[in-house]
């Protein structure tokens, strides 16, 4: 395993480990409740050989001024070309994920996320389209930035530190998406 990896599954843990922890953690006196809970959510296009076109809805609680966790689902549409058949594969992606972020300093975060999602992908021996499920942890960072009274336009970049042959992204992920 290389020392990136390493450092990127050790940044993951250490979130992970937050979000377990939060619960026994008193709440940050003086922010008000309606504005603990927010929704959002992002998009991302990747184009190429593989294609992935994501829309990825979400709610978060902000635990802290600087630190929130909360839950999204995920919608992709993903297309592969096989460049030496010419195959042109194409599925319908869905799942959920939890996750952490932490304001680090002012408007910059660091951010990890665990996704699950559900594909179709041919089998490997018959061809016919068989479900499968793939476990997505993604690491990274961002920046967020005021665009009104409580919106922001968030910019992150991403890496699934542990991407399977089922997983429909390849490093670096980006993403951009909106907080309200």
């Amino acid at each position: 395993m290389s020392v990136k990896s390493k450092l990127l599954k050790s940044l993951f843990i250490i979130l992970l480990n937050l979000v377990i922890m939060m619960p026994s953690i008193k709440a940050q006196e003086g922010m008000d409740d309606s504005k603990r809970v927010y929704f959002g959510g992002s998009f991302g296009a990747q184009f190429g050989s593989e294609t992935v076109i994501e829309i990825s809805p979400l709610v978060g609680y902000r635990v802290t001024n600087n630190f929130s966790v909360g839950i999204g689902l995920t919608y992709m549409y993903y297309s592969f070309t096989d460049p030496y058949s010419g195959i042109n594969y194409n599925t319908n992606i869905y799942g959920g994920r939890l996750f952490a972020k932490d304001y680090v300093f002012r408007n910059l975060f660091v951010y990890a996320e665990y996704e699950v999602l559900n594909l179709e992908e041919p089998n490997a021996y018959t061809l016919e389209p068989q479900r499968v499920t793939t476990n997505n942890p993604l690491v990274g960072a961002g920046i967020s930035q005021p665009i009104g009274r409580n919106a922001y336009f968030n910019i992150m970049i991403l890496f699934d530190i542990n991407p399977d042959v089922y997983s429909p992204y390849s490093n670096p992920i980006f993403r951009i998406g909106f907080t309200f």
